[in-house]
C-alpha cells in the first residue's frame, strides 16, 4: 500500500513500511525528532571524502549544526575515529593509501559502536573501484551504504551466488556500460525497491538508493520518497553531501541515544539501524532542493546562486 502525501513541500512524497501505510504524521515527528538530535548533540563526523567535493561537504556539515574533520593519513585514523560520532566513507578518489586509511577508520569506528556510512563512488567505472569497494565491504560493516542505482546494482552483484533480490536480471547487470560517477542505468520502481532490500540484507545494512526516487530499506521495510529539484544534478557533489548528511543524522541519533535513560527507544533505535535516520537526512536534502529551486524560479536566478543557496536553505531547514 502507497501513502502519498496531499500538503508536503514534496510532490507525491510516497512512504512504504511492511506493507503498511506509514502516517504522515509519524514521519513528520522522525524527521522533527531527528533534527532535535543533531541540534542537540552537534556532532563531529569523520569525513574520508574526496577532493572534489571536501570543502562543500564541510560547510554543509557546517550549516546542518555539526562539524567536519577530514583527517585522510592511516597514522591517525583510531585517533580521529575516537573524537568523533560517526565515519563517512567516500571512494570517490581512491587510491591504495587512501583505502587503507579508511578501512582502519571504518574498523576503528565498527569496535566503537559509531555508525559508519559508505558512498561506493563510480564503484562500477572500472576493476580498480570494484576491488576498493569490496576491500572496504570484507573489513568494514557499513550502517548506511548510499549510493545510486548503478552502484547498488554492482555492489550487489560482487557475490553471484545469491542474486534473489536483485532488482534486474544478472545479464543486465553485467552488460551494464558505466557512466563515471552518474548512474547509466534507469530501475522501475519495483526494481529499485527489490535491489534496495537485497543489498541491504546483502551487507546487514540500511540501504539508501537515491535519485529522483529514493528508496531506502533495512532488509525487511521499506520507506520512499520523491520530489526534490533536477538542478540538483547539475552541481557536483549534491551526492557526496548526502551521504554526510546521513552521516551527522546517524551521529545525531547515536548520540542522542547513547545519553538517553530511554532502554526501549535503545532497543528500537538498535533493531531499525538508522533506518529513519537515513530518512530523515534524505527528507531533509529533498526539501532543500525542493526550495531552493523554487527561491530560483521566483528570482530567475542561475545555477550557480542554486549551489550557493542550498547552504542558506539547509540552515533554515534545520532550525
Amino acid at each position: 500500500m502507497i501513502f502519498r502525501k496531499k500538503n508536503s513541500g514534496l510532490k507525491h512524497e510516497k512512504n512504504i513500511k511492511n506493507d503498511n501505510v506509514v502516517s504522515d504524521k509519524f514521519l513528520r515527528e522522525t524527521v522533527k525528532k531527528h533534527i532535535e538530535y543533531v541540534k542537540s548533540t552537534s556532532p563531529n563526523v569523520h569525513c574520508l571524502t574526496n577532493v572534489v567535493t571536501m570543502q562543500d561537504v564541510a560547510n554543509m556539515l557546517l550549516a546542518a549544526g555539526g562539524s567536519a574533520i577530514m583527517a585522510q593519513d592511516i597514522k591517525e585514523m583510531e585517533d580521529i575515529t575516537k573524537i568523533s560520532s560517526a565515519t563517512l566513507i567516500n571512494m570517490g578518489v581512491p587510491s591504495d593509501e587512501k583505502i587503507a586509511a579508511y578501512i582502519e577508520a571504518g574498523k576503528a569506528a565498527n569496535k566503537l559502536g559509531h555508525p559508519v556510512i559508505f558512498d561506493p563512488v563510480g564503484v562500477g567505472a572500472s576493476e580498480y573501484r570494484k576491488k576498493c569497494a569490496g576491500n572496504i565491504l570484507e573489513n568494514v560493516r557499513p550502517d548506511i551504504i548510499r549510493c545510486n542505482q548503478e552502484e547498488a546494482e554492482v555492489l550487489l552483484g560482487f557475490d553471484n551466488s545469491d542474486n534473489t533480490e536483485s532488482g534486474t536480471a544478472e545479464n543486465n547487470r553485467e552488460n551494464t556500460s558505466s557512466n563515471g560517477v552518474e548512474s547509466s542505468i534507469k530501475l522501475t520502481e519495483a526494481e529499485q525497491e527489490k535491489t534496495a532490500i537485497g543489498l541491504a540484507k546483502k551487507y546487514d545494512t540500511v540501504a539508501f538508493i537515491s535519485g529522483s526516487l529514493d528508496v531506502i530499506s533495512d532488509g525487511e521495510h521499506i520507506l520512499k520518497k520523491d520530489g526534490g529539484d533536477a538542478r540538483m544534478r547539475k552541481v557536483s557533489g549534491t551526492g557526496c553531501m548526502l551521504s554526510a548528511l546521513c552521516a551527522l543524522f546517524a551521529a545525531g541519533e547515536y548520540m542522542s541515544l547513547s545519553i538517553s535513560e530511554n532502554e526501549i527507544e535503545k532497543k528500537e533505535n538498535k533493531a531499525k539501524k538508522y533506518l529513519y535516520a537515513a530518512y530523515s537526512a534524505g527528507k531533509v536534502w529533498k526539501n532543500v532542493a525542493s526550495n531552493t529551486g523554487a527561491w530560483l524560479d521566483i528570482k530567475g536566478r542561475g545555477i550557480g546562486m542554486y549551489h550557493c543557496m542550498m547552504f542558506d536553505e539547509l540552515e533554515k531547514v534545520m532550525r
